[in-house]
């Protein structure tokens, strides 16, 4: 078996997280298709920008796993031939023709729902989280904030907004073009705020915090939330589905909700969450554990990889 693993970009986030992971485990190869490249990219690529070139490389292979990437690498795909599994993270980066995967795979349910409602072959495995890693975790616990992406659909300008309404200061990882954008605003409202750069391993910060916030605009796998609370901490987040089905989650195995939610973009909604949230002693450590497993994740993937054939 000769898998490969097709992506639009090379830096530091969720998605790529998550392909780290698939490649610690198993070797796969990723090619980058004509995307951006960070120094923090937490995984080993080849980087291609041309779709014949990428063709005559896709040879080599014998299926591939692609997260996204642009109209002209997912043409490449299909021209080659090799039976290919299309991972969904967010329904806003969903629409890459479907007519090309064997099946589709994603960590969201509502995400798999939406898929299968439309007649698509799915596949649903939760998110790759080393929740005894995240167990180990150590610091003050005396900071509020979080790490992601320095981007508007990430809502730290919400975080900061809200944070002015009742005064606390904010500390956030990340790397983005927004950064010194939230720096100004966070400067006009009177927020002290630190905006650091990105790490490689959150575990390595989150014992820093007591709260994680997220504000996120968009719908998808909030794959850092869910690291924060293997880390036991609670956290506020706006009412995108993805956050809504995290709670639904854990009422259904039994486990009291870990997030308070918020209304997504409210300014003031997000400062009553957050004095509510603080106010509550939740551990959710245990819910993560329960919910998600690296080892779990990765024995699916690789069966599901090992398994694809071509339609």
């Amino acid at each position: 078996m000769r898998p490969v693993i097709l992506t639009k970009n090379a830096c530091m986030g969720g998605v790529e997280t998550i392909i780290e992971a698939h490649q610690k485990r198993y070797g796969w190869p990723v090619i980058v298709c004509g995307g951006i490249v960070t120094d923090d990219c937490p995984f080993e690529y080849v980087y291609e920008r041309h779709q014949t070139r990428l063709l005559k490389l896709l040879e080599q292979y014998d299926r591939i796993i692609y997260h996204w990437p642009p109209d002209w690498a997912v043409q490449a795909i299909h021209q080659s031939g090799l039976p290919c599994i299309e991972y969904v993270h967010r329904l806003d980066t969903a629409d890459c023709d479907k007519g090309v995967p064997d099946l589709i795979l994603t960590h969201s349910r509502y995400i798999a729902n939406w898929l299968a409602a439309n007649h698509l072959p799915t596949a649903y495995i939760p998110y790759p989280v080393d929740t005894e890693h995240y167990s180990k975790v150590e610091g003050s616990r005396d900071k509020i904030g979080g790490h992601g992406a320095y981007t508007l659909i990430k809502g730290i300008d919400i975080s900061i907004r809200a944070a002015s309404k009742i005064g606390i200061p904010l500390r956030f990882y990340g790397s983005g073009n927004q950064q010194e954008y939230f720096k100004r605003l966070a400067e006009f409202q009177q927020v002290p705020c630190e905006l650091l750069l990105s790490i490689k391993d959150p575990a390595t910060v989150l014992g820093e915090f007591k709260l994680f916030l997220t504000a996120a605009r968009t719908e998808g796998g909030p794959l850092a939330l869910v690291e924060a609370l293997a880390s036991d901490i609670p956290a506020v987040a706006s009412d995108i589905l993805a956050h809504l089905e995290l709670n639904q989650i854990a009422t259904e195995m039994g486990y009291p909700e870990p997030l308070t939610i918020f209304k997504t973009d409210d300014v003031s909604d997000m400062a009553r969450a957050i004095k509510e949230a603080l106010s509550k002693d939740v551990h959710p450590r245990e819910f993560a554990r329960a919910f998600t497993d690296m080892e779990r994740h990765l024995a699916s993937i690789g069966e599901i990889v090992e398994v694809v054939t071509r339609n």
